[in-house]
């Protein structure tokens, strides 16, 4: 379900539980984020929050953005998190400058939206590919 929002298409927030997902129904032990058009790959546990952004000695991030033109491509230094929900995963902005979208669809900040293997998400002009790994 979509709704404008300052003239571009948004994803409405999730509101109640999905009774089915894509995948599975098991919690992955981590992820994994790839960034489109590049041999780079992150992995974040799944056993906490996993912040994304452009980190600094004094402000860590779990997926740090800085060394790959993280500030040209537009990501905050606390641009979005991804979070546990029950059984799912979710991705939430935390208010960043140039916006979240999933799939395209540009996100409301500081509202969950549950996330599934394969997913795009862009952070800014940076693309990224999530991965679901199970043990």
């Amino acid at each position: 379900m979509t709704t404008e929002l300052n003239g571009q298409k948004s994803l409405v927030p999730f509101v109640k539980p999905v009774t089915k997902q894509k995948h599975t129904d098991r919690l992955p032990q981590s992820i994994k984020l790839m960034i489109n058009g590049m041999p780079v790959l992150f992995e974040a546990s799944t056993s906490s929050v996993a912040t994304l952004g452009r980190g600094t000695p004094e402000s860590p991030v779990t997926v740090d953005f800085s060394l790959f033109r993280g500030q040209e491509m537009g990501i905050s230094r606390k641009h979005a998190i991804i979070e546990i929900f029950g059984e799912r995963l979710m991705l939430k902005d935390l208010g960043s400058v140039n916006g979240t979208r999933l799939n395209g669809m540009l996100l409301i900040s500081h509202h969950v939206y549950q996330i599934f293997h394969g997913d795009e998400i862009q952070l800014g002009k940076m693309y990224l590919r999530i991965y679901f790994v199970f043990s």
